[in-house]
């Protein structure tokens, strides 16, 4: 009897939710061996296959900043989180090639602009990675490895890339780890006939507000104006990121006068 009623139960979930065994988590013991060891090579060779995120969502209206800790080192100061600026710690502390205990053992830490501690995940959680093995593909998210169906990846990858490739005249193809590198592509790639600057990492902050940027490319056309912000993930912390940077942006834009007029600057 209960075989029937689970049986039935799995149907209708699958019925609903038709692509929810498109990805299973890893439990083989020997297969996450050989998956840790594809990731402690790509981290080596600085893969872009590699992203690191926090694995939460974040407040983006609260003022922080991130520092990695390795045993007894600690890194400087970052406004955000970037993989490079972890492989630059290392490096300097003379820790590369490390191997995934180390990613376990090192931390990634938020804190707020009074220095207290806000959260903190390992690095080995942090991580975003793909890989292939064996003609299979994997994922490694907060921490736990799963098998993603063949099927199900290109299925995604043609609904958006219809969206944000083949439908956008600006957005290209992303083949960087950074989103400035990725920025400065975009707009480099640009139709002449469109006039479209790159914004990144410029600020329209008036006086006693921290780094606000306006947008990261931004497209001049028909008398209209677009503003595009990037963001190299589909996590919710960075989409949660993403979505506030474009809130705080227009709000500011449409309400500060001496932020609409550095805008304009």
């Amino acid at each position: 009897m209960f075989k029937v009623i689970n049986n039935l139960y799995i149907g209708r979930i699958q019925k609903n939710f038709p692509d929810i065994l498109s990805i299973s988590a890893v439990k083989d013991p020997a297969l996450i061996e050989e998956l840790n060891k594809s990731l402690e090579k790509d981290f080596s060779s600085k893969s872009i296959d590699l992203t690191l995120s926090i694995p939460a969502i974040i407040d983006y209206s609260t003022a922080f900043y991130i520092q990695y800790k390795a045993k007894r080192a600690t890194s400087e100061k970052f406004e955000d989180v970037f993989i490079d600026d972890y492989r630059l710690f290392l490096e300097e502390k003379g820790l590369e090639g490390i191997p995934v205990s180390d990613l376990k053992a090192h931390s990634l830490n938020v804190y707020d602009e009074d220095e207290r501690l806000l959260q903190s995940f390992s690095v080995f959680k942090s991580i975003r990675y793909d890989c292939q093995l064996d003609g299979d593909t994997y994922h490694l998210c907060e921490g736990n490895w799963f098998k993603v169906n063949h099927n199900f990846i290109v299925r995604m990858k043609a609904e958006l890339d219809k969206a944000f490739l083949e439908d956008h005249e600006i957005l290209c193809e992303c083949n960087k780890s950074r989103e400035d590198e990725y920025n400065n592509e975009a707009f480099e790639q640009s139709q002449p006939e469109k006039l479209v600057f790159c914004l990144d990492k410029k600020t329209i902050s008036p006086k006693g507000y921290d780094a606000i940027e306006p947008c990261d490319l931004i497209v001049c056309e028909n008398k209209t104006v677009e503003l595009i912000h990037n963001k190299i993930s589909t996590r919710s912390f960075s989409l949660s990121h993403l979505f506030n940077q474009g809130y705080v942006s227009m709000m500011m834009l449409r309400q500060n006068s001496e932020a609409k007029k550095i805008f304009l600057i």
